[in-house]
């Protein structure tokens, strides 16, 4: 064959070649479009100013307009040390085509919020602006809209004057439906004390951890005959001993949860004899919430119901499992 026949030869096959439709060419996701850039803003202080650019959350992203007036951040905001970002401006998005500061940490990794960057400040300046890792929607760092049910199972009972009918406490299945703890009285007027250890689920404690409760429902209910009254329930927390094998210990604290909130408020919670398996619900909200996250220290609540019995009345009060209410660690 000739160089020139050898060359229009494969010419053809390029040609043939070329006309056969190509697969598409994938193109793994990412995001696209640079953030928006915190910066601080010269000769006026606090002011943190930021450049247009784009949000991504999830699959999505938002256009941001810049700013050259700045955000007006807030003095003395020192340590944006992650996990606990004890005193920082966070300048974040929510919505919309603009930026958004606060110092509250809840607020800025609220669900579908976008930390943008962090802002040190000190003497009325900014000292430092740190860009976030990434420019994803991130999960709150601070949930402080959780809870779990605890169970009446592990409540003791102590009875004054009065005592504890035969056959109870027990569980019983109310006409209602539901499963309750029951406690029921002789026919004597006195006093039935509750004291209930509140167990945290081992999906929840981690040494060091853990979790911090903030308040808790106590569901209760009361048959037969209206009571006396119903005392102000106490949270207290025990202190066991530091180390296996070590000196003994037991430190009661009737103050865990700080200056507590009662609702109803203090003396006045419902007392009147209901149907078996209809509840009443007490709040009680933490002036401090309380650290759970060490494997020798216990949560119990006390709580006494005063009878009035006489003649040939029972008392029955019924508990159902507990509401704790908590807030948990960045994850």
């Amino acid at each position: 064959m000739s160089r020139r026949s050898f060359g229009l030869l494969m010419l053809a096959m390029l040609a043939m070649l070329t006309a056969v439709p190509m697969a598409p060419r994938l193109v793994a996701q990412g995001y696209s479009g640079a953030p928006p850039i915190v910066s601080a803003h010269s000769g006026t202080s606090l002011r943190a100013i930021y450049t247009s650019g784009t949000i991504t959350y999830g699959g999505a992203s938002q256009a941001i307009t810049g700013d050259s007036t700045g955000l007006l951040t807030t003095d003395a905001e020192t340590d944006c040390t992650a996990p606990a970002y004890a005193s920082c401006n966070f300048i974040y998005w929510h919505s919309g085509t603009s930026l958004s500061t606060t110092t509250t940490l809840a607020t800025a990794f609220a669900p579908g919020n976008v930390v943008v960057a962090f802002v040190t400040t000190t003497g009325g300046d900014i000292l430092a602006v740190t860009p976030a890792s990434r420019n994803i929607a991130t999960p709150s760092a601070s949930r402080t809209d959780r809870f779990f049910l605890a169970s009446p199972e592990s409540c003791s009972d102590v009875y004054t004057t009065t005592a504890a009918d035969t056959g109870y406490p027990k569980w019983a299945t109310a006409a209602t439906g539901e499963s309750l703890r029951e406690f029921q009285t002789n026919t004597t007027s006195g006093t039935v004390t509750l004291t209930c250890q509140v167990l945290i689920p081992a999906s929840l404690t981690t040494s060091g951890a853990g979790i911090t409760v903030t308040g808790l429902d106590i569901n209760y209910g009361v048959t037969t005959t209206t009571l006396s009254s119903v005392t102000d329930p106490v949270v207290y927390s025990v202190t066991g001993p530091t180390t296996a094998g070590g000196t003994a210990a037991g430190t009661v604290s009737t103050t865990p949860l700080g200056t507590i909130v009662l609702t109803p408020t203090s003396t006045n919670w419902q007392k009147t004899a209901v149907t078996e398996g209809v509840l009443y619900r007490g709040n009680i909200t933490a002036g401090t919430a309380l650290a759970m996250n060490s494997p020798n220290v216990f949560l119990c609540v006390k709580i006494a119901f005063v009878t009035n019995g006489g003649g040939s009345t029972k008392t029955l009060i019924a508990m159902a499992p507990f509401a704790v209410y908590y807030k948990s660690a960045a994850y």
